[in-house]
């Protein structure tokens, strides 16, 4: 099958956009209030409840017991939205979907940037936004969608740090680097290292087998 007749025009993007953005919205948001909590996100809300009503943010608690197994990040991100809206099983899915969103938003930016066709990142993007796994993580307030999400986020900041050099002839590999960094910790703050292995290593295999990039001036 062939793709040619989707081939975005002048304002084609701009549209693409706006289709992935109600999808996003229609996927992600709309009735996730329906789905009954499991055991994985009743406990995450419970940790984050008794985190708000005990004022401990450094020391996850549930049943008044630690909880030390699960990174913190996710917690504290449904602590404030405890804080904001409490018990408001709505609020903490939209939290979820907010990532859901991000992670898409970084796809589309790091297909284009790959293939530099914009109806090819489209594509793509409405698969990643269709798989049941993508649309069940970003309704429920659980760990894997913000591990993901941030991690994508990372393979974006690290490709342009690899290779910007080789399109634009400007050198921004220190931003691009450190930004990497900070969110490849943002992913293991969120679920340790499942994100390396599932998302970053395949990447890196990939990256180096397609074009080994010029690290001159850049090990630093």
């Amino acid at each position: 099958m062939s793709f040619d007749g989707l081939r975005l025009q002048a304002t084609g993007p701009r549209r693409a956009v706006l289709l992935l953005a109600l999808l996003c919205f229609v996927a992600f948001f709309v009735n996730n209030g329906f789905l009954r909590p499991d055991i994985m996100e009743t406990r995450n809300l419970e940790t984050a409840r008794e985190m708000v009503e005990g004022g401990n943010w450094l020391v996850p608690r549930m049943n008044g017991e630690y909880r030390l197994e699960k990174p913190p990040l996710p917690t504290w991100i449904a602590a404030a939205a405890q804080a904001v809206a409490p018990d408001n099983l709505e609020v903490q899915r939209t939290m979820s979907g907010l990532a859901g969103c991000m992670l898409v938003v970084f796809f589309y930016l790091f297909a284009v940037k790959i293939t530099r066709r914009d109806d090819y990142a489209f594509i793509a993007s409405l698969m990643l936004i269709t798989c049941y796994q993508i649309i069940l993580q970003a309704r429920t307030a659980t760990w894997d969608i913000y591990c993901h999400s941030f991690m994508m986020w990372a393979i974006y900041f690290l490709w342009r740090g690899f290779y910007d050099e080789c399109y634009y002839s400007t050198s921004h590999s220190a931003r691009w680097f450190t930004l990497a960094g900070i969110m490849m910790g943002l992913s293991f703050m969120s679920k340790g290292p499942v994100s390396f292995y599932a998302l970053l290593l395949p990447f890196l295999v990939m990256a180096l087998w397609h074009r080994r990039p010029d690290m001159s001036g850049k090990w630093k």
